[in-house]
């Protein structure tokens, strides 16, 4: 899913609270962007979905769990994803031993707060507001992917986060027995409620201040 976590409006409640002083406003969006966390470890991405696909034709996705202090997994039949570690520099482990071959492999990691962080700011800045260092993917050992990429930026991003990450293989290339090792960083982003809260505070305050001024001037000046 497309997040959009930093874009609201005002909410109901802020809008009757501000017609209740008889003003009328037309509700506006309002846009926020940060990431909350930028050291992410295996069992802090908790949600994310994992989808592989196979050559003969079927899916199968599995949410992420902790799994120890530090680590996390996704598994499914005869296959399974796991990190240890924050996941700048300590790698990712992707196995199968099924009958069949996997021929996708995608990570979709915002169902559990999480994006990929693809830059390095030390060689190529800049990037978002709180995501510092990032990496892009890079396989260590085993069957690496015939391609690979990342997808669906949020929409506070300056080009280095990303909601997914897919892998693809040829059709019988990553076979019962194959395994895959590989870095990829990820970052964590705030809660929608918390962000919805924090909006409709300080939207309602704003006007409520606003029209308090508007009509102390008046009485001023009739006064």
């Amino acid at each position: 899913m497309k997040l959009n976590l930093l874009t609201t409006t005002l909410s109901a409640v802020a809008l009757a609270a501000v017609a209740s002083l008889g003003v009328t406003i037309k509700a506006q969006a309002i846009t926020l962007g940060r990431v909350v966390n930028s050291a992410v470890f295996g069992d802090e991405m908790e949600g994310m979905v994992i989808t592989t696909k196979f050559a003969n034709g079927s899916t199968e996705s599995a949410t992420w769990t902790a799994t120890d202090s530090g680590a996390g997994q996704a598994s499914g039949t005869d296959w399974t994803l796991s990190q240890s570690g924050d996941t700048f520099g300590n790698p990712w482990n992707f196995s199968y031993s099924g009958s069949s071959s996997v021929t996708s492999l995608k990570i979709d990691a915002i169902p559990g707060l999480i994006v990929f962080d693809t830059i390095d700011t030390l060689t190529s800045p800049p990037s978002t507001s709180g995501s510092f260092r990032g990496l892009p993917f890079t396989p260590q050992s085993g069957v690496a992917p015939a391609n690979s990429f990342f997808a669906d930026p949020p929409d506070f991003s300056q080009g280095d986060l990303f909601e997914n990450l897919t892998l693809s293989w040829n059709p019988g290339d990553f076979g019962g027995g194959s395994n895959l090792t590989y870095i990829a960083d990820t970052d964590r982003v705030p809660e929608p409620l918390t962000i919805l809260g924090s909006v409709t505070v300080l939207g309602v305050g704003a006007l409520l201040k606003k029209e308090y001024l508007r009509r102390l001037k008046k009485a001023t000046s009739q006064a």
